[in-house]
């Protein structure tokens, strides 16, 4: 049993890393061809688009990886059904639930680099990508695809509309009110610096509002007591997606220790938790169609099934978070369920082979 184990592991781990040089090939097309139009400005060359493609190649990995262990497991264990060895291992007593096991034992191996990858990895490349990228183009880091960061800070309001690449911040406004909730003063600086004495403002224009009217003041530079720390500052360059868990769960915190909505980010912290499970459950789904009707099926045929199947799992996924985060349901209710139904979708199936 342990030779068979080994060459189902064998034959899984071959196709599912097949499917992903060819998920990164297209991906890395992809990136190139959106990169093509700002090579030569400033000093962002052909090098440095390369560059930011590969270190942004992990992060993408990670997002591709449910339909890849989908790909994986149709192609691999559909050559074995398709060269009749799934029906030769059956014939000596091996169950059709001993096949499937032997074919998940490498999907957890696999899973657990992944999971490694996106904690420690894939997040840091990331930023690092765009720090780059941003700064061979001469321009900051957008928080929010531009449309900035607001965030409560005691009385205060605070949008942040770019990050630079030192960790500085560009194009800061704050909105500060009283006691009784009327509004004081509003304040633009050109940036803010952070040091170990805390935030420091830089060309300050701000307007003071009481009862006699309003005042304009110009000062270069000025203390900001701010709460918002670097870390979660930089964390707002990026998509709850591309976060890894102890990031998420740190800007969690705040969000709830300031009142404020964290249900996205919520979502996208069970998401991620459960990342791994979809991932096998991926796998777990390849099965039944190799068993059934794709077993003596054509490789474009099983190709198409995958693609159409890793699609599904996708939008799933995507249109279940939003009528989550729109209709009210509970974060985790959200992530699970389209994992959920998919591998009861998969034991179904599966059973009736039996």
């Amino acid at each position: 049993m342990r030779v068979i184990d080994r060459y189902i592991a064998r034959t899984v781990i071959s196709t599912t890393l097949l499917a992903l040089l060819a998920v990164l090939a297209l991906n890395t097309l992809f990136l190139f061809i959106g990169e093509a139009d700002k090579i030569g400005s400033a000093r962002y060359g052909l090098l440095e688009a390369l560059l930011y493609i590969a270190w942004s190649l992990p992060q993408n990995a990670i997002a591709a990886m449910p339909a890849v262990f989908l790909l994986g497991g149709l192609l691999g264990l559909g050559a074995l059904a398709g060269g009749s060895e799934i029906v030769a291992i059956r014939a000596a007593g091996v169950s059709t639930g001993r096949i499937v096991w032997s074919a998940l034992r490498p999907g957890i191996l696999l899973t657990l680099i992944t999971f490694l990858l996106g904690e420690f990895v894939a997040p840091g490349l990331s930023h690092d990508a765009s720090e780059f990228r941003a700064e061979s183009l001469g321009k900051n880091l957008s928080i929010r695809d531009g449309r900035g960061f607001w965030a409560r800070d005691g009385d205060r309001f605070v949008r942040v509309r770019e990050l630079r690449p030192d960790g500085a911040l560009a194009n800061v406004e704050i909105y500060q009110f009283d006691a009784a909730n009327r509004f004081r003063r509003f304040a633009r600086a050109e940036d803010a610096i952070h040091s170990d004495d805390g935030w420091r403002l830089r060309n300050v224009v701000s307007t003071l509002i009481d009862d006699s009217g309003t005042q304009v003041e110009t000062v270069e530079t000025e203390s900001w007591d701010a709460s918002i720390s670097p870390k979660l500052l930089q964390i707002l360059s990026f998509d709850p997606e591309e976060l890894s868990l102890r990031d998420l769960r740190l800007y969690l915190g705040y969000l709830q220790e300031n009142g404020l909505d964290g249900r996205h980010y919520e979502l996208a912290w069970w998401q991620k938790l459960i990342a791994p499970i979809s991932n096998l459950v991926m796998l777990f789904i390849a099965t039944p169609f190799v068993f059934g009707p794709l077993r003596q099926a054509a490789f474009g045929q099983r190709l198409f099934v995958g693609i159409l199947l890793g699609l599904g799992f996708f939008l799933a996924n995507r249109a279940m978070g939003g009528i989550g985060l729109v209709y009210g349901l509970a974060p985790v209710l959200a992530a699970v369920l389209p994992t959920a139904v998919f591998v009861t979708g998969g034991a179904v199936a599966l059973a009736r082979l039996r």
